[in-house]
């Protein structure tokens, strides 16, 4: 049999396991309180993240709407001829240009400059199919540019509707003599964009 101060003592140890219990059972919940709470921390910041992600997409989508609503257009440039061209006497060079509906503001634009001969000049022309036919064989005809006779240097910037154009430069005027044309051209307009 147990003595009250054996009694006593063991009482004491129980008590404090029992203690000991309780302060670990404390413990344990407000760690998991601490882990819930950042657990939960963790996720309003993610899903914050997502939602500035989210907004920022839906910002940029809707800005490039309205810039393609103000102006859904885009410039676009098409090169017609660049470099040097030999024109053989008694003999003509062209380009065809073909500008479609889609085209918004279609100009065409351009220089050159001419070597060769006694005059160092071409005679030249941008018209349509029919008008760049009756120019190029010495008859009347309308043209949107032209040299104003012969000429050893020039620019053109033409704006032109839907249709069929022809740059042309002629030297059937010269009997004898090839002529150098260093030209540059280019069609420019304004097309729909993505």
């Amino acid at each position: 049999m147990l003595t009250p101060d054996e009694m006593s003592r063991i009482e004491e140890e129980e008590r404090k396991r029992h203690a000991e219990e309780e302060y670990r059972k404390t413990v344990r919940s407000s760690l998991k309180e601490a882990s819930k709470k950042r657990n939960t921390q963790l996720i309003v910041v993610l899903v914050g993240i997502l939602a500035i992600v989210l907004v920022l997409a839906y910002v940029a989508s809707f800005a490039r709407g309205v810039v393609s609503l103000i102006n859904p257009y885009v410039p676009k440039t098409v090169e017609i001829a660049s470099g040097d061209v030999t024109i053989q006497h008694r003999a003509y060079i062209y380009y065809r240009i073909e500008i479609t509906p889609a085209m918004r503001n279609p100009v065409v634009t351009g220089n050159f400059t001419v070597a060769g001969g006694s005059g160092n000049d071409v005679l030249g022309v941008i018209a349509t199919e029919a008008d760049y036919m009756n120019w190029i064989n010495g008859h009347a005809a309308r043209a949107f540019w032209n040299t104003q006779g012969r000429a050893t240097a020039g620019k053109f910037n033409v704006r032109l509707a839907p249709g069929t154009y022809y740059l042309a430069f002629s030297n059937r005027f010269s009997l004898l003599s090839d002529k150098y044309i260093s030209l540059k051209a280019s069609l420019n307009y304004e097309a729909q964009g993505n």
